[in-house]
């Protein structure tokens, strides 16, 4: 303090200690008291996030920025939505839950702890790649069924009977 004093929470022992992972404040330490730590999870929006939620975040594998700064922003769709009663603090938690599952899974697979941003795009493109294929396998081998059905879905949707029009259709890659 400006009078040569300690603030009363600097002599309050720590019970908290926080290394930064992140680029800007690279191991960073910080320690906490618990009314300091009460206060650094109790956000002013009256959002709860434990610290050890906040670390288990934290790592070389984060959420883009730019995605992270939608999430946030209280006007957004999925913030305005009455499902969501905190708003966007209910969306960032949802979505960062579902990264953080979709992070450990990525790590089970590779069989290591910490992934670099390369190697999670990698293994999450691969595993779509090949996702893609069973699809395309699946559609040939069924590609007469698919054709009875989306004519089939196009006739009721209209709501046209099946002897109105003789259609000739098959399955292709769009219009052209």
């Amino acid at each position: 303090m400006k009078d040569g004093s300690w603030h009363p929470l600097a002599q309050s022992p720590a019970v908290w200690k926080v290394q930064s992972e992140t680029p800007i404040r690279k191991a960073q330490v910080r320690f906490y008291c618990q009314p300091c730590a009460n206060e650094v999870q109790n956000w002013p929006d009256g959002t709860f996030w434990s610290l050890k939620e906040q670390l288990d975040y934290i790592g070389s594998e984060r959420m883009d920025p730019r995605l992270e700064k939608k999430l946030a922003d209280p006007n957004s769709m999925f913030a305005r939505n009455p499902a969501f009663k905190r708003g966007a603090a209910d969306v960032q938690k949802l979505y960062s839950d579902s990264f953080n599952d979709l992070v450990e899974k990525v790590r089970n697979v590779v069989g290591k702890d910490d992934l670099t941003p390369n190697e999670l795009a990698s293994v999450i493109m691969n595993t779509m790649m090949r996702n893609v294929q069973a699809i395309q396998q699946i559609e040939q081998s069924n590609s007469d069924e698919l054709v009875e059905l989306a004519i089939e879905g196009t006739l009721n949707e209209m709501e046209i009977s099946d002897d109105t029009f003789i259609i000739r259709a098959t399955l292709g890659t769009g219009l052209s």
